[in-house]
């Protein structure tokens, strides 16, 4: 367990951060995700960063039975798994696409709250085991 709590505080301290910028900074936000998938080099560089960042959550901690803040960090380490074999494998305008499709350009605030939330109760939760 003292996996789990260290993970949820990291995961959780960095989505905090993440969720920040997107409420406070989003146009910046946006503007990056645009440059990244422009750029087949920079989607493929991040691809390969977010699957090993995945397969090193994966590999040291896939619990699924021993409560929420375990199952959060595991399903974490799993999507960015998918995320990064996504960016890796799907070229960059199929991603744009999915980018309009959820409408995150339209509406980053509703994205940044949820953000804000997950990472605010794996903090309180990895800080308060």
């Amino acid at each position: 367990m003292a996996t789990t709590y260290f993970l949820a505080r990291l995961i959780g301290l960095f989505m905090l951060s993440v969720g920040a910028g997107v409420l406070l900074q989003s146009a910046v936000f946006i503007s990056v995700l645009n440059d990244l998938v422009a750029s087949r080099t920079a989607l493929f560089m991040t691809g390969l960063a977010l699957l090993l960042l995945g397969l090193l959550v994966v590999l040291d901690h896939n619990v699924w039975n021993a409560g929420f803040p375990a199952l959060a960090v595991t399903l974490i380490g799993w999507l960015l798994i998918l995320r990064g074999l996504l960016s890796m494998f799907v070229p960059g305008p199929q991603i744009a696409r999915l980018i309009r499709l959820l409408r995150f350009e339209e509406f980053p605030w509703p994205y940044g709250v949820a953000i804000v939330a997950l990472g605010a109760y794996l903090t309180w939760a990895g800080f308060s085991a």
